[in-house]
This record gives C-alpha cells, sequence and structure tokens, in this order.
C-alpha cells in the first residue's frame, strides 16, 4: 500500500471522527431516531476503508446504504432491516 493510499485512509478517517464528534452534538437535539441513522452512515463510511483490504463485508455496506434511510420514512421496515444488518455482522464475524 503506497503513501498516497495511506493519506487518503487517513483523511478518511479523520472525516468519520468529525462526523461522530457533531453527530453526538446532533442527537441532544434531533429526532431520537436519528442516532441510529448517524450510527449505520459512520459504520457505512467506516467499511469503505475496510474495504480496501478486504470484500468480506461488502454485502454488509450494501445492507447498510441500502436500508439506513427508512428511519426517515418507515420506523417498523427500519427496525425489520436493522435486525437483519445485526444477523449479517454477526454471521460474518463468526466466519
Amino acid at each position: 500500500m503506497g503513501l498516497n493510499s495511506l493519506n487518503i485512509q487517513q483523511e478518511e478517517l479523520e472525516g468519520i471522527i468529525h462526523f461522530l464528534i457533531s453527530s453526538a452534538r446532533g442527537c441532544v437535539d434531533e429526532t431520537p431516531l436519528y442516532g441510529p441513522l448517524r450510527l449505520l452512515e459512520a459504520a457505512s463510511r467506516l467499511l469503505s476503508i475496510v474495504a480496501a483490504f478486504s470484500d468480506r463485508h461488502l454485502e454488509l455496506k450494501k445492507l447498510i446504504d441500502e436500508n439506513k434511510y427508512l428511519v426517515l420514512t418507515d420506523e417498523g421496515q427500519f427496525l425489520r432491516e436493522l435486525d437483519k444488518i445485526i444477523l449479517l455482522l454477526a454471521q460474518n464475524s463468526n466466519k
């Protein structure tokens, strides 16, 4: 892995840190269900970095990205999809 690649990953990680810290403030005043949306967004961003090393979690990232905004339109469906995401994460962790 070249130096440029490491610099890009550092920038991406710093962006996630900024996102998480600003999200912490947002969670104080926002609708409570925005918290899970923000956490899934951070997980998706981290999985983008992990994908540079392994494609093991690509399906997980895809599932997150396809369903994270359901929280804004269909809370019940969002929770069902979140359970699927958690199950897939557990299955991937056991490999």
